[in-house]
């Protein structure tokens, strides 16, 4: 599945035992988060196992595209689903997330791979 949000575009992948991957490209400010946001809602009613968030192909992170990530992480973790962030040290994220001191709320690693291995 393709959408395109703003200037933002987000591949969701299907993985084995409710993993999703959702590939994120371009950049996340206001007008995508906004239309991700009701989009990462409407997936977290399926109850994934975990949502994986590549963000490698992310050019920019704005400030006011933080939020929905908050939001997502929150929901997730209420519902039991776990949110890892993948690539987030190329597209500036990590340190985004830690000056918020919302870093903590996901899981991080180098690759998609890695997320999936994480699960045991």
């Amino acid at each position: 599945m393709l959408s395109l949000v703003g200037d933002l575009s987000v591949t969701v992948e299907r993985r084995c035992d409710g993993v999703w991957v959702l590939t994120l490209r371009g950049d996340l400010g206001r007008h995508g988060a906004r239309t991700l946001d009701r989009t990462l809602l409407d997936m977290l009613d399926r109850r994934p196992r975990l949502l994986i968030f590549d963000l490698s192909q992310v050019t920019s992170v704005r400030p006011d595209g933080l939020p929905v990530l908050l939001r997502l992480a929150c929901t997730a973790g209420e519902l039991g689903v776990g949110c890892c962030l993948v690539g987030a040290d190329r597209a500036e994220v990590t340190d985004r997330l830690e000056t918020a001191g919302w870093l903590d709320l996901f899981e991080v690693h180098p690759t998609v791979g890695d997320a999936v291995t994480s699960l045991g």
